[in-house]
């Protein structure tokens, strides 16, 4: 109960905040269309008779929020309308590794031989696509353990490619329902951070399923048969697909982390230009962690995080301009003002 009143606070403090911010951009506006401000009310006090109140916002709020997961429902119909189409899709990886093993047995070359082909990103796709779109070797080698586990699993795919796929129509309803309480100024920066943010999470996406996820899979299955005969269950091959594309979602988005934490003032550029040698080192070490375990796939996971960081720079830099420019603004229509 403690948490669902520190809960209820924080959204009634947060809508009354978004309310107020409403209310004063409406009136700049105002102001700046009669070219006065005296004539025209303070925003603060009671709204008037044409302002939402706090229980219209929340009913604004409520409006998006149903319409937003209407079309996450749209997207989980479609998911499963076209259900093996998309599961055929995904196990796109391991079909390939299946089909260049089953080349390199007729060919009679050795198992490194299939697994460095597979591991080469450039090539694997063209080598493999159209053999694996009509190929049904991964759902023949790939296990299961338990009688609903491919049900449960399918399902669990549908709903996640629907939110990936809906995320910038989710992302419209709350814009919809914030931008009213943005200044010009921070619609604009906030439009373009959520624009790249958008962008930058689905290169990601695609760079962990069509780079890292075949790495993974050549160099840890190489791995492992020297220990064990490995045999990749349904479950394990879409929960590991999963982890590895949402960590690199997130790993693009470290722009647009940095540029808000330089919107905010909290980090300049100098701050990454003066410590490249530590955010490098640093980027390895990260990478060693979440990758597989070879030098490959840890070049090809930390190599685009320390990028991402480069990135950065060129953002805060626009940040730390645009911030410069409004204070030469303000100083040049200060002596104007005290006139």
């Amino acid at each position: 109960m403690k948490i669902f009143d520190t809960f209820s606070t924080v959204f009634k403090k947060g809508v009354a905040r978004k309310a107020e911010r409403q209310r004063a951009v409406a009136h700049e506006e105002a102001v700046a269309a009669a070219g006065v401000g005296s004539a025209l009310p303070h925003p603060g006090g009671e709204p008037p008779s044409g302002e939402m109140s706090i229980v219209s916002h929340i009913s604004d709020l409520r409006r998006h929020i149903v319409r937003a997961a209407y079309w996450y429902l749209a997207f989980i119909v479609l998911a499963f309308w076209n259900m093996k189409l998309l599961i055929r899709f995904l196990q796109l990886p391991y079909t390939c590794y299946n089909f260049l093993i089953g080349q390199a047995n007729q060919a009679g070359e050795s198992l490194q031989v299939a697994l460095q082909k597979f591991a080469d990103f450039v090539s694997w796709p063209s080598q493999c696509l159209s053999a694996a779109a009509a190929s049904t070797a991964s759902a023949q080698t790939l296990k299961t353990i338990g009688l609903i586990e491919v049900m449960w699993v399918n399902m669990k795919m549908c709903m996640i490619a629907a939110a990936v796929v809906g995320l910038p129509f989710i992302l419209r309803e709350l814009w919809l329902f914030v931008s009213p309480a943005l200044y010009e100024r921070e619609r604009k920066m906030a439009l373009s951070l959520v624009f790249a943010s958008v962008v930058l999470f689905y290169v990601g996406i695609f760079f962990g399923f069509f780079v890292i996820v075949p790495a993974f899979l050549a160099q840890t299955l190489q791995w492992a048969a020297e220990y064990a005969s490995v045999e990749m269950t349904y479950e394990n091959y879409f929960g590991s697909l999963t982890t590895l594309v949402m960590i690199f979602g997130i790993i693009f988005q470290v722009p647009v982390i940095i540029s808000l934490l330089g919107f905010v003032g909290v980090v300049k550029s100098f701050h990454i230009t003066n410590n490249r040698k530590i955010i490098f080192f640093a980027s390895f070490i990260l990478g060693a962690l979440i990758s597989p375990p070879d030098i490959l796939s840890q070049v090809l996971v930390s190599v685009p995080l320390y990028m991402m960081c480069e990135m950065s720079v060129f953002a805060l830099r626009a940040i730390e301009k645009s911030r410069a420019q409004a204070a030469a603004e303000s100083a040049a229509l200060t002596p104007t003002d005290n006139q």
